[in-house]
């Protein structure tokens, strides 16, 4: 039994790649994202699993017709406790202007509730993700046990546009990141008069 479970642990540490690599557009416009030599199509707002990445460094490139090419590198973590769970959870955003999303919820007698948003970087990495891009369930397990149990789970913040995207982050009192995300969706070509109506939202909301 002892040897099986060595070998079965040995399989898992040398799975040839990282298990839960995430490729996120937060533009209105198509593009192409090429790791480590494969290339992917995104659309506008789509999220792509890929197994194309590798632990240790990755060679990442955003391909765009009109601002041409953009390379950076993600770096996996390779310790031998990720290689065992098949790595982090890896969302990299090429455009940088998807607004992501951590959540923790508290199952319990006393349910409770965090959530932080992250918009502006290249890459982000989580670790002890429950649900990948799918909503929490509404209980676990037994209703009537007295254990609290915390899961953790990373999806994008999405809306009909900006602005309801915006207002999302600003409920939650997030103005750090609701600044970011307005400097990425100008950079990303959002329509100017758009902007100027986020940022007046987001000052008056600040006061």
């Amino acid at each position: 039994m002892i040897i099986a479970s060595f070998v079965a642990i040995g399989g898992m540490m040398f799975i040839p790649g990282p298990q839960h690599v995430y490729l996120v557009s937060g533009s209105d416009r198509a593009y192409e994202v090429v790791i480590n030599g494969e290339a992917v199509e995104l659309m506008p707002h789509q999220q792509v699993k890929t197994d194309a990445a590798v632990y240790g460094d990755n060679e990442v490139e955003l391909v765009r017709e009109k601002e041409g090419h953009v390379s950076f590198q993600v770096t996996v973590d390779d310790s031998p406790l990720m290689r065992l769970f098949g790595g982090p959870m890896l969302v990299i955003n090429a455009d940088r202007s998807a607004p992501i999303l951590w959540e923790m919820k508290a199952y319990g007698p006393e349910e409770t509730y965090k959530r932080t948003s992250y918009v502006g970087e290249l890459y982000y990495s989580f670790d002890d993700v429950a649900y990948e891009f799918e909503p929490f369930p509404v209980s676990l397990g037994s209703s009537q046990s007295t254990r609290v149990s915390n899961r953790e789970r990373v999806s994008v913040i999405t809306g009909p546009n900006s602005m309801s995207i915006v207002q999302d982050m600003l409920s939650a009192k997030e103005f750090g990141a609701v600044r970011k995300y307005v400097l990425a969706r100008m950079a990303d070509g959002e329509d100017e008069k758009a902007l100027q109506s986020m940022a007046r939202r987001i000052q008056t909301s600040a006061q």
